[in-house]
């Protein structure tokens, strides 16, 4: 990782899966009529999604097709270095884990 975004491994874990279920967290949404679990996915799908732009708005649809897929970083259609977009998936990551909290 580079310097000022370093997480532990397991804390980098953690946000990682919470990530991966990004398109699960939107499909609940849709199937749901529940307002508190629709409330609770709305969350999660934006505290995801603003990070994005916070790490990068000009990358932000990039950092999101990484982190939310099994891709790696050299599959994302990125017009960037995949070195690049490795310091602003990064930069999401510690950014998460600052808004996310415990």
């Amino acid at each position: 990782m580079f310097e000022g975004y370093a997480l532990s491994r397991d804390r980098f874990k953690e946000l990682k899966h919470f990530c991966r279920q990004y398109g699960e967290y939107l499909d609940r949404y849709f199937e749901t009529d529940d307002a508190s679990e629709k409330a609770d996915l709305i969350i999660a799908i934006e505290l995801i999604e603003k990070t994005a732009r916070s790490a990068s708005e000009k990358l932000a649809s990039y950092i999101l097709d990484y982190v939310t897929s099994d891709k790696s970083l050299t599959e994302v259609d990125a017009p960037v270095d995949p070195l690049i977009l490795r310091y602003f998936t990064e930069k999401f990551y510690w950014l998460l884990s600052e808004r996310k909290g415990v």
